[in-house]
């Protein structure tokens, strides 16, 4: 459903995407880090729901897929009127897959460290 989200909002036109004017100039790149992130946070919960293990290597498989996704929408944005596909985008949307998935592994990895409290 995320990914869905993310594909309709590329295909809207530039008058029609969402105006979040208290952004201003920082709408663009705020827009890529909150919708990648999330995706690669997305990806990387559903990789531990079926290996049931907080690994690195499943975190950079999220990112990975995440940054994947990320180019393969700035191309399909490309085909929309009014619209274009950058490389700063599309590296935006990389480094907010990497920042997001590592961020939750070191979260989950320290989580799973804490020893609980015994009564």
């Amino acid at each position: 459903m995320w990914m869905a989200l993310i594909f309709h909002l590329s295909s809207l036109t530039q008058d029609e995407v969402p105006a979040a004017t208290w952004l201003g100039s920082w709408r663009s790149l705020f827009g890529h880090v909150f919708l990648y992130g999330i995706l690669a946070s997305l990806f990387e919960v559903s990789l531990w729901e079926w290996r049931s293990q907080y690994r690195f290597r499943w975190a950079v498989g999220a990112a990975v897929a995440a940054s994947l996704y990320g180019v393969s929408d700035e191309l399909h944005q490309s085909f929309v009127a009014g619209r274009s596909s950058t490389f700063n985008d599309a590296l935006v949307d990389t480094f907010a897959a990497i920042a997001a998935a590592t961020c939750l592994w070191l979260i989950a990895s320290h989580w799973m460290r804490i020893p609980e409290a015994k009564d």
